[in-house]
């Protein structure tokens, strides 16, 4: 059964011509098996991580419409993973796991919603050449707030990074995959990169619906 933790199941509207002009969008943030099944095992951390999450968001002066979760279809992963799919960059495998287990759903609102989730969802290690703070100095020092980040003085697994990842990092709350850095298939949090736009209207029409 799919649950909405809103009093009541809500359908998401369409952004007006007026708060498109304005740079309105919505952005999609899923909390993967991994992380549910820590929530499951903790509820206390459970409530505090999420404190963190919403925190961020709201600072970001971003809006929660949904929060969903339950067991979805693995076509809905598909459409979320599209390019990633297309590149190679994720294998079949890991997509079709997310339909055998419980996943959490948020869909966001608000201007430059889409570059605003992947500062949140951040990177579990620093790179200066490519970091997305490099303009906005302010989301960087509240960000890293929020998250305890160690900032970008550092290059090794949980003593840089930014967001929810450089957060779980640093807490040794996961691990780089065997022969990799900087990565984790089990990193606990996807958010849609800024020209993903497409896959977040696939999980509102799956909502809506």
């Amino acid at each position: 059964m799919i649950a909405l933790t809103l009093a009541q199941k809500q359908t998401i509207r369409g952004l007006t011509e007026q708060e498109k002009f304005a740079g309105f969008e919505y952005s999609h943030i899923m909390l993967k098996p991994e992380a549910v099944e820590v929530f499951d095992r903790n509820p206390e951390f459970k409530a505090a991580f999420l404190e963190k999450l919403f925190l961020a968001i709201s600072l970001l002066e971003l809006e929660v419409v949904a929060y969903i979760s339950g067991v979805f279809p693995a076509e809905l992963f598909y459409q979320i993973y599209s390019k990633e799919v297309a590149l190679g960059i994720i294998p079949a495998w890991e997509v079709e796991r997310f339909s055998h287990e419980t996943t959490e759903h948020l869909i966001v609102r608000g201007t430059s919603a889409l570059y605003k989730t992947s500062l949140v969802k951040g990177r579990f290690v620093c790179d200066p050449r490519r970091c997305p703070y490099t303009v906005d100095t302010y989301p960087k020092e509240m960000l890293c707030h929020i998250f305890g980040a160690m900032g970008c003085n550092h290059t090794e697994w949980g003593t840089a990074g930014c967001g929810v990842r450089g957060y779980l990092a640093s807490q040794g709350l996961v691990y780089p995959d065997v022969g990799e850095t900087d990565y984790t298939v089990y990193n606990w949090i996807h958010c849609p990169d800024v020209d993903q736009g497409d896959t977040v209207q696939a999980v509102v029409d799956f909502i809506n619906k």
